[in-house]
């Protein structure tokens, strides 16, 4: 029993030094894998179970982000086809085809950089759309938690 809490002290001290031991950067200043431990949230929206009302008052961007990341899914063929013509429908689209009808839009920061991710669980990871932060544009994809980039 008195070897416990050193034993346990040299296991947390040797994952924390090798958490994330192979992560390289992208081209497109990414971290190679999607890994939440890498990057600072800076605003996170849970589109999980929002209604209409919330998300009809989500920024303009957002829901431009969000028709733009169900249309790509769609035409990826991630998702089932379904019409994605507004920005209930692109929220639709996106839980339907995610487990446990898992969506998140979220600012990240990584060393110094703005993104915002659209996330989704088509699978049991994640997948989504990382945005170049505060446009429409598309820098890379996640597919099963590895990032490639579109740049």
């Amino acid at each position: 029993m008195k070897r416990f809490p050193f034993a346990y002290f040299v296991l947390v001290l040797s994952c924390s030094l090798l958490a994330h031991p192979n992560m390289k950067i992208t081209p497109c200043g990414l971290p190679d894998q999607h890994n939440d431990d890498t990057m600072t949230t800076l605003k996170k929206y849970d589109l999980s179970e929002m209604g209409a009302e919330e998300i009809h008052n989500l920024p303009l961007l957002t829901q431009q982000q969000l028709i733009i990341s169900a249309k790509e899914a769609v035409k990826e063929d991630r998702m089932a086809s379904l019409p994605v013509t507004h920005t209930l429908s692109a929220v639709q689209v996106l839980r339907e085809n995610s487990e446990m009808e898992t969506v998140f839009v979220t600012d990240l920061l990584f060393k110094g950089r703005k993104f915002t991710f659209v996330e989704f669980y088509p699978g049991g990871n994640p997948s989504g759309y990382y945005f170049s932060f505060g446009t429409k544009k598309i820098i890379a994809t996640n597919g099963d938690s590895t990032v490639t980039c579109l740049e």
